[in-house]
């Protein structure tokens, strides 16, 4: 799912992408185009495959804001791929099958050129999900929705990691827009050492809650085994991502959180905000 907004139209048919679907090989397996006059054209493989479905209209008009969700099913005869424009269904094809060796899906590319590079003009591209049918939630079309980045806001009294400089707080080590390595950071010393954050609140005029993403950057600086674990605190209930080991490389780490541990229901909105970043080092 994508939020965007194509400057013009391209100029050249068949050379220009909304998304493409690949293989764990990066081997194409369908590629939705954006053609000339607007119109979605689903193709098998790349920009040269077969015609899978086309839409019946125009769909996408430069310069505004449009709200693309894709579901696609690869397999070896029973495939499907659905796709929605602001909310209208405007490709259903089924029955397609796999055009690689593998039947599977591990890559997603956006905004792609073909051969040629089509003058698209100023164009924005926001609000990018991708999600599969793992979990309770979250499993089909959501609709549009935004995506809000929200940085953590303040210490709390679990506080075991130590800011790298003292007299300073441990969220202000952590909350860059860019992060700055070992210009600023907070440390763990020891395995077992917890620290909990509260977060920046969710806008007002949110009125539904799809999932939570937490997302650390993080390495290690010694010898040996050394791991974390971060989780959403909600009342009295976690709910922990996977546990990650480091190395010696800053590298992002992502965990999605579907529902509220404390309700086993999507957040609302004031438990959201009330809900704490938890970071533990696990080795």
């Amino acid at each position: 799912k994508i939020t965007v907004k194509i400057g013009e139209l391209p100029d050249t048919a068949d050379m220009f992408a909304l998304m493409q679907f690949r293989d764990a090989d990066n081997v194409a397996q369908t590629t939705l185009i954006l053609e000339t006059t607007g119109i979605l054209t689903a193709r098998t493989g790349d920009f040269a495959g077969a015609v899978i479905a086309t839409t019946s209209e125009p769909v996408i008009t430069a310069g505004s804001w449009h709200n693309v969700e894709c579901r696609i099913e690869i397999s070896e005869g029973a495939g499907s791929i659905e796709v929605r424009v602001d909310g209208v269904t405007v490709i259903n094809a089924p029955g397609i099958t796999q055009d690689t060796t593998l039947a599977e899906t591990s890559q997603v590319t956006l905004m792609e050129f073909g051969l040629a590079n089509p003058n698209i003009g100023d164009s924005f591209l926001a609000d990018v999900v991708a999600w599969d049918t793992t979990g309770t939630t979250t499993n089909d079309f959501i609709g549009d929705q935004r995506v809000f980045t929200r940085f953590v806001s303040q210490d709390t009294a679990v506080a075991d990691w130590l800011p790298n400089e003292v007299a300073t707080t441990l969220f202000s080590r952590m909350n860059q827009a860019t992060p700055d390595g070992d210009t600023t950071y907070a440390r763990g010393d020891n395995t077992l050492d917890v620290m909990e954050l509260e977060v920046d609140p969710v806008p007002d005029g949110v009125s539904s809650i799809s999932f939570v993403q937490m997302t650390s950057m993080l390495r290690k600086t010694d010898a040996g085994g050394c791991s974390f674990v971060q989780s959403m605190v909600s009342g009295s209930y976690f709910a922990d991502g996977a546990e990650h080991p480091l190395t010696t490389d800053y590298t992002h780490y992502h965990d999605i959180i579907e529902v509220d541990p404390n309700t086993g229901a999507p957040f609302a909105r004031e438990d959201l905000n009330a809900a704490l970043l938890r970071i533990e080092r696990t080795v």
